[in-house]
């Protein structure tokens, strides 16, 4: 069923609504005209069909357009819905393609894992996925998606791991800012629960001049993750008496992870 058949459909039960609304006597008079002129319309629809097929034998009375009426509201609800899931597949089908390039391109070695838990308590905290130690994964792996970092590994089972996020206070990241000589520590803030925190890039100079929407990366600095890993853009740059702090938007939208990849080292 194409996206034109669905909007002839939704169409036809509007003018079926509009035909109830006048008595038995109008209904009868006016039916056959309405079906007439609307069929051509309505030809991905079987339902549709069977009601102009039925009509050229003779009239239908109100109560079997009134049945025809409701499992033609019931035909259109399922389309939607059909609809909407080959929305949500085109949707997955352009991810997976991104992901594909971001794999190919990028000059790290990456395992794709699938977000399997989450809980509501700590939804911007940790996370579960899909491999572990059979997969050959260490502990503390940087874990990202093409859009940029999005935690480390802090503990490994056979099946899974769990995944402590960038936007978690205790998860802290050398970083820089892309333009300047400005470096510090990046960590997420304590928040209430299900609130989505803020990022904060501290112990940059206090006399600094970090601009809006300028990009923070990762410095490399500690070992555990590469440099250049997007971490998000400063949103706001605050000077105080010992050392300026900026605010920072994360890259990642880390509301609606799915899939992601653990970094397991550099390729050859």
């Amino acid at each position: 069923m194409t996206r034109s058949s669905l909007i002839s459909l939704i169409a036809f039960a509007g003018i079926l609504f509009w035909i109830f609304s006048f008595s038995q006597e109008q209904i009868q008079a006016i039916q056959s005209t309405a079906l007439t002129v609307m069929a051509p319309f309505m030809q991905g629809g079987n339902r549709v069909q069977s009601v102009v097929e039925v009509t050229g034998k003779g009239r239908l009375s109100y109560e079997d357009m009134q049945s025809e009426y409701e499992a033609l509201k019931e035909e259109v609800m399922l389309l939607r819905i059909k609809s909407q899931q080959v929305d949500q597949l085109q949707e997955d089908n352009n991810s997976l393609h991104d992901a594909l390039g971001y794999v190919r391109n990028s000059p790290l070695r990456l395992v794709p894992a699938r977000v399997i838990k989450r809980n509501a308590s700590t939804w911007y905290n940790t996370m579960i996925i899909d491999k572990g130690m059979e997969d050959n994964i260490p502990l503390e792996s940087p874990v990202v998606t093409d859009e940029g970092l999005v935690g480390k590994i802090v503990q490994i089972s056979n099946g899974e791991s769990t995944v402590i996020l960038l936007t978690d206070e205790m998860c802290q990241v050398a970083a820089r800012v892309l333009g300047s000589t400005e470096q510090g520590i990046l960590s997420g803030q304590r928040t209430a629960t299900n609130v989505k925190p803020d990022l904060r890039l501290r112990y940059l100079s206090k006399t600094g001049e970090v601009l809006p929407e300028t990009p923070v990366v990762t410095s490399g600095a500690g070992g555990v993750f590469p440099p250049n890993l997007m971490l998000g853009n400063v949103r706001e740059f605050q000077k105080g008496p010992i050392a300026g702090e900026a605010l920072v938007t994360p890259a990642v939208d880390f509301g609606a992870l799915k899939n992601v990849f653990v970094i397991i080292g550099v390729k050859n």
